[in-house]
């Protein structure tokens, strides 16, 4: 977004509740999949490309996000 000049306070405010407003139109599923040294050694990275694979195949990246993270306890 480029914000230029404003000429108020009140412009910023409009202009960053269009930009809050349209991020919020794009609704995007994320999925959370562990991978730890636990999860490794349960096949969390081979899920990850599978799910990737799948959602590449789909068309589904806009829509659906793989998020790796580290061990969940």
């Amino acid at each position: 977004m480029s914000i230029g000049k404003l000429k108020s306070i009140e412009e910023l405010k409009q202009r960053i509740a269009a930009e809050r407003d349209k991020k919020a139109a794009v609704q995007k599923a994320t999925l959370t999949v562990s991978a730890g040294t636990c999860g490794q050694a349960r096949g969390s990275l081979e899920v990850v490309d599978a799910l990737e694979k799948v959602i590449g195949e789909k068309g589904l990246k806009d829509k659906i996000s793989v998020i790796v993270t580290g061990c969940h306890g």
